[in-house]
């Protein structure tokens, strides 16, 4: 399975346009949402990109960027299979290990396996419904066991098609 994940999360034009994609409609939700993690009908397209000029869309990524890597609680991105394109330096922090550690893992590869149970159960809730809420633990990098509150909320692109969800995690 590891082989496999690898395989496909090696860096090619077309998973270099799924990332951007992912970020846009990350973007997107941020954007739309109150910034506490309410991200209501985050399936339509928040803004329009056409009528912008190239500077303001890159002014606006710049400041999605800002928002998502210095965010005081861990977020990350998933790709529409469970792995985590991205994440912030409070994900980092809270999973004891550095960004390209935990970059290209499935989301699973942190849950007890016990509770891996979860994600396969909810997961195609998350895709159809938009949301997901759950009191989870994990297992650090370091091999430390919390306790944290998920929210995740599912991305779609603008036909309606599931791309990835973000997800805000609170050590509890």
């Amino acid at each position: 399975y590891r082989e496999n994940v690898e395989k496909s999360n090696e860096v090619s034009d077309e998973n270099s346009q799924s990332y951007n994609s992912l970020i846009g409609q990350a973007t997107d939700a941020l954007f739309k949402g109150n910034y506490e993690g309410d991200f209501t009908e985050v399936n339509q397209p928040a803004i329009s990109l056409t009528g912008y000029s190239e500077n303001e869309l890159l002014a606006s990524e710049k400041k999605f960027r800002t928002l998502f890597y210095e965010a005081p609680d861990p977020i990350f991105l998933l790709d529409e299979r469970g792995i985590i394109v991205d994440c912030n330096s409070a994900y980092c922090r809270l999973m004891e290990g550095a960004r390209n550690e935990l970059i290209n893992c499935h989301v699973t590869d942190f849950l007890l396996k016990e509770e891996r149970h979860i994600f396969y159960k909810n997961f195609p809730v998350l895709k159809k419904e938009g949301k997901f809420e759950a009191e989870i633990a994990l297992v650090t990098k370091k091999n430390r066991k919390i306790a944290v509150r998920r929210n995740i909320s599912a991305l779609y692109d603008d036909i309606g098609n599931f791309v990835g969800a973000i997800s805000h995690s609170h050590d509890i």
